[in-house]
């Protein structure tokens, strides 16, 4: 019974990230940068919860476990990639801290994603993706020394998924059949709603 409340919320969070994104796009096809890359992120957690939904629905299908991951570190990849796009903005060279920050974490998410593939041990998903968390609150910080409004939504969703992270590493069940990787989803969607929010800002600004 966890089991089912599991994929169902991976379900749930699935159809939330896909909600999201053509409201992101907003009414024109000119989508800035850092936008365009968030989406990406929004449809990698997407596809990455319908795997999820899958792997707890067929008795923990290991090849969807990969997929689960595996998608998770490339939707870390355009998060960081969109938020550090913003954040390079406010430096005098441009271009250059751009590329440098895009050729970095292309080669951070390489790595991670390359262990992956070869040990099949998801522990180096869950670290990107908490220093992910860790980096995108300095990030939300700094937009909100430099007036952004973005700043305080990302600040508020990586405080959240801070919160679902703890949840989920510690077990904590709310019921015999709300197991901790529910709430971790339930949580997480509500980060997730918040991210959203930060990229409504961003888009409005940009």
């Amino acid at each position: 019974m966890g089991e089912l409340a599991t994929a169902v919320t991976d379900l749930f969070m699935a159809w939330c990230c896909l909600f999201w994104i053509p409201r992101l796009n907003g009414k024109t096809w000119r989508v800035p940068v850092p936008i365009a890359l968030w989406e990406c992120a929004f449809l990698c957690i997407a596809w990455s919860a319908l795997c999820g939904c899958i792997y707890h629905g067929l008795n923990h299908a290991d090849r969807f476990q990969l997929a689960t991951y595996g998608l998770l570190i490339i939707a870390n990849f355009f998060l960081l990639g969109g938020a550090l796009w913003v954040t390079m903005s406010f430096s005098m060279r441009v271009f250059r801290a751009r590329t440098i920050s895009l050729v970095l974490i292309i080669m951070i998410t390489t790595v991670f994603f390359r262990e992956l593939v070869l040990t099949k041990n998801p522990a180096g998903a869950t670290f990107y993706t908490f220093c992910t968390i860790v980096f995108l609150l300095v990030i939300g910080i700094l937009w909100g020394i430099h007036g952004n409004p973005a700043g305080s939504w990302l600040v508020s969703s990586m405080g959240i998924a801070c919160i679902a992270g703890l949840i989920y590493l510690t077990h904590m069940d709310v019921a015999p059949w709300f197991d901790h990787n529910a709430t971790f989803h339930v949580i997480q969607t509500v980060s997730l709603w918040f991210l959203y929010r930060s990229g409504l800002a961003l888009r409005n600004t940009s």
